[in-house]
């Protein structure tokens, strides 16, 4: 988590406290969208697990705020619009292949015959 390791302390117990939580979070909604095709009860159980996660992220965040005299933003401030807008455009944005999808370099397939030409290619268009 960029946000803890440039303003809460590394060593600290919140550092660790919340970077824990954004990884437990999001590690239980991919669970749980995994288990969707097999048990609903068992998607559920993980989407709650993930919502606690974040909420206590949540609660560190506007610790953080509180602890330093900061504003928490309401949802129509300015500030938060712009980032809105920010995060509106990154969605936007063609995603790029999982890295399963992009087939190694020749040398570690074991072929002579392939070469970097052949590889994959990127396009953002």
């Amino acid at each position: 988590m960029a946000f803890c390791d440039r303003f809460v302390g590394k060593r600290s117990r919140t550092h660790d406290q919340m970077v824990q939580a954004a990884r437990s979070g999001r590690q239980n909604i991919a669970e749980g969208s995994r288990a969707a095709a097999t048990s609903s009860q068992t998607e559920l159980k993980l989407v709650g697990v993930a919502r606690a996660s974040l909420d206590e992220l949540l609660l560190d965040y506007e610790d953080f705020l509180r602890h330093r005299d900061l504003r928490q933003w309401d949802k129509d401030d300015p500030e938060a619009r712009a980032v809105r807008l920010v995060g509106g455009s990154i969605s936007r944005v063609r995603p790029i292949r999982p890295v399963s999808l992009i087939r190694p370099p020749p040398m570690l397939l074991g072929s002579s015959t392939a070469t970097p030409r052949s590889w994959p290619t990127r396009s953002f268009a």
